[in-house]
């Protein structure tokens, strides 16, 4: 009953972004009020419409999954959440935009066919503001026997550690859009971390959060003795992966004694499973020197920042550099291992996108 409300309901856009043009707009981004996002496709005939096309309304999260080519075009007008398909005419834009009138029932031919990605585009279009961001592709030599598993916990610690850096980046930068930077403070603020699931879903949301254009992609895999995997990804954020890499590398032994001595010592003071804890002052004082020595051997430069995105709170900020350090400490274990290698000459192209 509510979706069919929803559905009756009058509504108005404008057209955003023309992704494909043939003798006229084939594929097109609308933008309703109060930011709604809506995919609308061309079709032959409707009623006595000049220009008819069909459209859905979908979430911006599945927007990005479709320009990043994660989903077709298939998935946003077959599972959209809303449900909500609208019919309108190109040549009948009045004050307040398109009219999208409701439709019950779109017919079967409407939809798009499977596997079209956004690959297909004939138009080329910037999502958000025009800030040139450097794109790399991270050649990842590999060698050794690798298992099934080991691909996705290689990946998924590199998503996490990526993830880590690049939400720093973007909340310290000026051009990070002001909604995205909300968005990552917000993780800062949002869990307890006192054990559980905090870390988990910490970093789940912080990849959530990144821009289409600016989130991990393998490439390649070339899976032989020796092999490579090609992922692209930020620049910015690759080189300071590769850094602190390289620093745990030299200095993996006395990192990973002054990680001990903070874990310990967060236990012994019984902080490490209490939320919303502060510490006293001497407690916190303590902290910021395990803290400042343990991120002097990894090349971390951001404690005071993160300190900051965690409400000046060094209980919560010790908790969350130790979950940076355990992944970024089980993503060094490949390269530890020699299965895993970083290839100096990675290949670097530019496109366009706010942090």
């Amino acid at each position: 009953m509510a979706s069919d409300a929803l559905s009756t309901r009058r509504r108005t856009a404008h057209v955003d972004l023309t992704l494909v043009y043939y003798d006229g707009p084939q594929l097109l981004t609308l933008r309703g009020k109060r930011d709604s996002t809506w995919i609308a496709v061309a079709v032959d005939k409707y009623e006595n419409y000049s220009y008819p096309v069909f459209c859905v309304q979908i979430s911006k999260e599945n927007l990005d999954r479709y320009m990043s080519g994660h989903v077709d075009l298939r998935y946003l007008f077959f599972y959209s959440k809303t449900r909500d398909y609208r019919v309108t005419d190109l040549t009948e834009s009045g004050p307040n935009g398109l009219y999208l009138q409701s439709i019950n029932k779109p017919p079967l031919n409407w939809y798009p066919d499977e596997g079209f990605f956004s690959r297909s585009h004939t138009e080329e279009v910037n999502v958000g503001n025009n800030t040139p961001v450097a794109r790399r592709v991270l050649e990842v030599a590999i060698d050794g026997q690798w298992d099934i598993p080991d691909f996705g916990a290689f990946s998924e610690r590199t998503s996490e550690c990526y993830s880590f850096l690049y939400s720093i980046n973007a909340l310290k930068s000026s051009a990070t859009q002001p909604a995205r930077h909300t968005r990552f403070l917000k993780v800062f603020k949002k869990y307890p971390w006192k054990g559980g699931g905090s870390p988990l879903n910490f970093y789940n949301d912080l990849y959530s959060y990144l821009p289409a254009n600016d989130r991990l992609a393998v490439q390649k895999i070339k899976y032989a003795s020796p092999g490579h995997i090609e992922i692209r990804g930020n620049t910015d954020i690759f080189d300071e992966l590769t850094t602190v890499l390289g620093d745990l590398s030299k200095h993996y032994i006395s990192a990973s004694d002054r990680y001990r001595e903070l874990h310990q010592y967060l236990a012994k003071q019984k902080l490490l499973s209490a939320s919303s804890i502060r510490g006293t002052s001497e407690q916190q004082q303590a902290i910021k020197r395990y803290l400042d020595e343990l991120a002097l051997v990894i090349g971390f430069n951001d404690t005071e920042h993160v300190l900051a995105y965690a409400e000046g709170n060094w209980v919560v900020c010790a908790k969350i550099i130790l979950s940076f350090f355990r992944r970024l400490n089980k993503l060094f274990q490949f390269y530890a291992e020699g299965r895993a290698s970083l290839d100096q000459n990675e290949k670097e192209t530019e496109t366009t996108g706010p942090l």
